[in-house]
């Protein structure tokens, strides 16, 4: 048995029981989260595999990729072979979205004086990274990433997949949200533990970052993660919704399935 098989062996062994659909179903995959193609140049972050099952597995992955070029369309890249790729994939498939993703610079200095923000230092309007897009189409992108890591954030936290009768409620932000400072100061002061993901020993701190923190009294938790300065998600888990029944807007989330 070669080593990456007696890895996958004791992997699954340590986790049987996908972690996305309520552990309902066995575990036959590793899903990365956040997907591998949120990261540059292939250092994701390790201790962050998720067992899932194929179903659940694959459920995000047309949704990674088109987010893929979101993320990385500020230019930041060293090596932009794999953005390059990506890209020309996606835009196969979107050729309008992808293309609206070009924002003037006109448009640009629109934003920043509505939001009330200065250029920033030493970039160019043309550099400055904002971008516009269609909601209808990017929303459930969005939706389907901040899922993903959500129920992978719960079951890294409590070690057991969040159950089909808990739930979850998801917030999505920008940098230009943050800039502006439109963000829930509420889930900063609740979420004060920092964890900061590495890979070979180095952090990886300039491209993700996560802040969390459990109820004390409970399989509950607040989250908020940061991909590469472009996009925030934060959110709360819980097996006792009722508790959370004070939150405005829509019913919590259920896990994925079933299939």
């Amino acid at each position: 048995m070669s080593e990456k098989n007696q890895r996958l062996k004791r992997f699954f062994a340590e986790h049987p029981n996908c972690c996305f659909c309520g552990g309902e179903r066995t575990a036959t995959t590793e899903d990365h989260q956040p997907g591998r193609i949120f990261f540059r140049n292939r250092e994701w972050p390790e201790g962050f595999s998720f067992p899932a099952c194929f179903e659940c597995n694959q459920v995000s992955r047309a949704s990674e990729r088109i987010l893929g070029v979101l993320i990385h369309g500020h230019g930041a890249d060293e090596d932009r072979s794999e953005y390059q790729k990506n890209l020309r994939s996606v835009s196969r498939e979107f050729p309008d979205e992808i293309l609206q993703l070009i924002t003037s610079s006109r448009e640009k200095r629109d934003i920043l004086k509505a939001k009330g923000l200065p250029r920033p230092y030493g970039l160019s309007l043309n550099d400055v990274p904002i971008i516009k897009m269609r909601k209808e189409f990017w929303e459930p992108h969005f939706g389907m990433l901040a899922r993903k890591l959500l129920l992978a954030f719960h079951y890294q936290c409590f070690s057991q997949p969040l159950s089909r009768t808990g739930g979850f409620w998801y917030y999505i932000h920008t940098n230009v949200d943050f800039a502006a400072k439109e963000y829930p100061a509420d889930v900063l002061e609740m979420a004060n533990r920092l964890a900061t993901p590495a890979r070979n020993k180095r952090f990886l701190n300039d491209q993700f970052l996560i802040r969390w923190n459990v109820a004390e009294d409970g399989p509950a938790a607040v989250f908020l993660a940061q991909l590469q300065k472009m996009l925030v998600i934060t959110g709360f888990t819980t097996e006792d919704t009722e508790r959370f029944a004070d939150i405005e807007g829509d019913e919590p989330l259920r896990p994925f399935g079933p299939w």
